[in-house]
């Protein structure tokens, strides 16, 4: 009777778990292959991200991630920390300026402090 329990159970916590996995498609303003490998790399290492694919022919970036453990909102911010725009949001400033020559070329955007 335990283990039917034990087994109840498991199924029932893996279930929750799987209702938790969303998906996110961020327009970005990465422009190489080196902001390809920045972003996936950097947005992988955050609490919640299951899986970063940046498709850099159209820019949009597929991010799965536990939506109880973090937000669209502050997955946005993330990429904006990064030196990139994330949707409506703009890079932030100081990042952005770090960012090698390659990955600003053809941004005519304003950005955010």
């Amino acid at each position: 009777m335990k283990k039917i329990i034990t087994l109840i159970a498991f199924f029932l916590v893996f279930q929750l778990q799987a209702l938790a996995i969303d998906t996110l498609v961020v327009q970005t303003s990465a422009q190489c292959e080196m902001c390809k490998a920045r972003l996936e790399n950097r947005i992988r290492k955050i609490a919640g991200i299951e899986s970063a694919t940046l498709n850099l022919s159209n820019k949009e970036f597929h991010i799965v991630y536990d939506k109880s453990l973090i937000s669209p909102e502050n997955i946005e911010i993330k990429i904006t920390e990064i030196g990139y725009d994330a949707n409506q949001k703009l890079a932030k400033k100081a990042a952005y300026k770090r960012l090698p020559a390659c990955c600003r070329v053809d941004y005519q955007g304003e950005h955010a402090n």
